[in-house]
This record gives C-alpha cells, structure tokens and sequence, in this order.
C-alpha cells in the first residue's frame, strides 16, 4: 500500500478537527507519505525524511523520528523545494484560471503562498543555517535578504493566512514575484544543480 493508492480525503477532515480543538494551532496540513518516500533505496535526499528530522512529530502511526539521523541544512535539502519551480508556477498558474469558485482560488493562493515562501526561504536556509515551516519567520528571512523584495513576500504571506478569492490578485504575485523567484532559483540551481536533478546525495 503507497501513499497514492490510499484515499486521503480524511485527511482534511482530521486537519479540520485539530483546528477545531485547538484553533491556536493555526491550519495544520496534514500529509501520508509512502515508507519508500522517506528512505528511499538509493542515497538520495529525503524531503519526507528530513521534515521528519527536523520536527520529530508524529499524530498517527509511527514514530520515525528515532530511525531518522540529524538533518543538515545543505543544498540538498534547499533543492528539494527548488528543482521544479517553474513547474509548480506553471501548474499554479494553470489551476487558477480552471478554477470555477472563490474557494477554490483561496484554496490555490494558499498553496502557491506556502509554495514562495517556502521556496524563497530555501534559497538561502544554507546559507543561514536556520531551518522553519513558521510562514511568518520564512518571510522574515526572504526580506532580511532580498530587501527589495519584502512586499512581495509580505503579498505571499497575506496569501497563507487571508487567501483571496481574487484571480488577478494571486495572478499579479505571480506575475511579479513569481518571475523574480524563477530567475532566482534558476541561478541557484545553475550553480549547484546544473543538470537539474529531482533529488541530490542527502
């Protein structure tokens, strides 16, 4: 049995529970994952297994943190958030102008909100040696070192936590800091994944 053939729609619902408990918990996202997805038979890097490492919290199942080594903040962790960067925008982008309710485009800004912050941040969690899921601390990080872009990342963290029912709203961010971002995490994988790999030596 793999993540993929399991039906996950209870998923959102023990999500929507736990914010229902415990609303200081913010919106919790709620992820199966398949056992090969964390250790993997090659030695490739593990974004499951070092998210695993890094927050060694379990809800259900098994506790893995204990099979887990420490996690290291290096590139290969980074690339796992920017290897397909223009494919997620690409796919953003699409699902935004297929989408037929207001929910479902705050459903889409939500997504692609986390997505560029997540990703601007991974540009430089090498660098800073620093590692967060917190939104918040993420944008702190990308205006700490993209000054010229703390608006925008600002935008993206408005998309997290009030996503809009706005087409053009999500499409102008996209338009704008998306293509900055894509520019940006194509310069960082020419240095360190020219050949544009899905997943590096961990």
């Amino acid at each position: 049995m793999t993540a993929t053939t399991v039906g996950t729609a209870w998923l959102e619902d023990a999500a929507e529970s736990i914010r229902a408990r415990w609303p200081a918990a913010g919106r919790p996202e709620l992820q199966l994952c398949a056992w090969r997805d964390a250790f993997p038979d090659d030695d490739a890097f593990s974004l499951v297994r070092f998210r695993v490492g890094v927050n060694s919290v379990c809800l259900a199942g098994r506790d893995l943190s204990r099979l887990v080594a420490p996690q290291r903040l290096s590139v290969a962790a980074a690339n796992a958030w920017l290897v397909q960067t223009r494919e997620r925008l690409s796919d953003t982008a699409g699902a935004v102008h297929l989408a037929s309710t207001p929910e479902q485009v705050r459903r889409e800004a939500r997504l692609i909100g986390r997505f560029l912050l997540s990703a601007g941040f991974a540009l430089v969690m090498p660098h800073e040696g620093v590692y967060t899921e917190d939104p918040d601390l993420q944008r702190a990080f990308i205006a700490l070192n993209f000054p010229e872009r703390a608006d925008d990342a600002a935008a993206a963290l408005r998309l997290v936590t009030e996503p809009t029912s706005s087409p053009n709203e999500v499409m102008d961010l996209l338009e704008g800091y998306g293509r900055w971002f894509t520019g940006e995490s194509d310069s960082w994988l020419d240095r360190h994944n020219p050949q544009r790999l899905l997943s590096l030596p961990a």
